[in-house]
């Protein structure tokens, strides 16, 4: 039973019975979508404007979509605050976050950390959400690759 609602109509809590055994696939693709849209929006948003610290906040979220897929695929997880950030991951899901490059608020650092974690996203978040048995957004991320040639950046 909830113990403060501030809503008009009440919710179930649901039961322990009723938690997930596993990733959710539609959460995942979610994700997956949400990154599409993003890497749609970089060249005009940031490139374009030159907005280095836009850059820099752009990257951290495309590392919080990669983090946010590793969590949905070691689901279920025992219950835990969101202090306990690293727990969630396995080992080597948190060495490969640390390995990724956060970049100073510069062209070159925005650009080429960008382009470092799209690629991982691509490569290794599709590998992660197909396993789940979601589906990749390939046409909305063909879309997206396509604004950065449009800009002249090189997405390879």
């Amino acid at each position: 039973m909830p113990v403060f609602d501030r809503r008009r109509d009440r919710v179930a809590v649901p039961a322990a019975d009723d938690a997930p055994d596993g990733p959710n696939a539609a959460r995942m693709e979610a994700i997956a979508l949400e990154f599409a849209r993003q890497l749609a929006i970089f060249p005009d948003a940031v490139v374009a404007r030159e907005d280095w610290l836009l850059g820099q906040e752009a990257v951290h979220n495309y590392r919080r979509f990669l983090y946010q897929l590793y969590v949905e695929l070691n689901a279920p997880l025992p219950p835990m605050g969101v202090k306990q950030w690293s727990a969630k991951l396995t080992a080597a899901q948190q060495d490969r976050l640390a390995s990724l490059q956060v970049p100073a608020a510069d062209e070159e650092s925005v650009i080429d950390a960008m382009r470092q974690l799209q690629q991982a996203i691509r490569t290794e978040g599709r590998a992660v959400l197909e396993s789940a048995g979601g589906s990749w957004p390939e046409a909305a991320v063909r879309a997206g690759l396509a604004r950065w040639e449009a800009r002249g950046l090189d997405w390879r």
